[in-house]
């Protein structure tokens, strides 16, 4: 019954998170002149994860993981996308991995600092089922429940050419517990996918 609950609140937030920003932020008509940003990229991401607040106690890092994203730019201020990826920690007492698998989705808006270089703030929301490693085939870790994270997100981002470079920073928690909290820490390269 919590799960599917936490399914029905994370396709809220997610449904929130697209229809709300497109409806009031996106433009029809002519491109902007000003939006450096193409409309769509796909995203691979290197992060780290390091447990904080609560967490500490139970957890330690542990090895970097790959996320897999897609962003797209509704204009020059906003970008708005989602993501796939393992976040991976140390459970100490148990000698062995804890891997959430992760699909979160960002609402970001856009700074521009000086250009090619750019600042995104914002939100996400993030659904975690956790896991007993950070590959596939999933194998359920049964101490730990499906959990719908939020957190606040930063990504400093260089366009170059048909390339978006980024680092991002985050800091994330559950919502059901106190367990799980995390301070996450990306590099990244984005590739346009249609000019």
């Amino acid at each position: 019954m919590k799960t599917s609950r936490s399914y029905r609140i994370y396709l809220c937030f997610f449904l929130w998170g697209l229809l709300f920003h497109h409806n009031l932020f996106g433009k029809s008509g002519k491109p902007d002149p000003l939006n450096p940003f193409d409309k769509d990229y796909v995203t691979l991401e290197l992060a780290g994860n390091f447990p904080i607040a609560r967490s500490q106690e139970l957890f330690s890092p542990y090895k970097k993981t790959w996320f897999l994203g897609y962003d797209h730019y509704l204009n020059r201020h906003w970008n708005v996308g989602i993501s796939l990826g393992f976040k991976s920690y140390y459970r100490d007492a148990l000698n062995k991995e804890l891997a959430l698998l992760s699909v979160s989705n960002h609402s970001l808006y856009v700074i521009r600092l000086y250009h090619p270089t750019y600042l995104m703030l914002g939100t996400k929301f993030i659904y975690m089922t956790p896991n007993e490693k950070s590959r596939f085939p999933l194998v359920k870790e049964p101490d730990f429940e499906t959990e719908i994270g939020v957190g606040v997100a930063a990504r400093l981002a260089h366009i170059q050419g048909p390339f978006v470079y980024s680092l991002r920073i985050d800091r994330w928690r559950g919502t059901k517990t106190n367990k799980l909290h995390g301070f996450e820490v990306a590099v990244g390269i984005s590739y346009r996918l249609k000019k």
